[in-house]
């Protein structure tokens, strides 16, 4: 009789965009400017991992942003 807790789904509050990029990507890029307005930020690890993060809420806008405006800053998008 006794309930054993494995795991716990929450929705999560941010969502996350990886990709191998060829350097270049700073505060001044268009797309940086966009996803700061957005509430977003952005880290680059290793001279060419970039992970953008938006509030989950914005996740289908910045898709939009990287995909059907062409603002993706990487040559390889990482899928998580």
């Amino acid at each position: 009789n006794a309930l054993r807790l494995t795991s716990v789904r929450i929705p999560r509050p941010y969502a996350h965009f990886r990709f191998l990029a060829s350097g270049g990507f700073n505060n001044e890029h268009q797309l940086a400017r966009r996803l700061h307005s957005l509430g977003g930020g952005w880290e680059a690890v290793a001279g060419g991992m970039l992970t953008l993060t938006v509030p989950a809420e914005h996740a289908s806008e910045l898709k939009r942003l990287l995909y059907d405006e062409g603002l993706a800053p990487g040559v390889l998008p990482l899928e998580s």
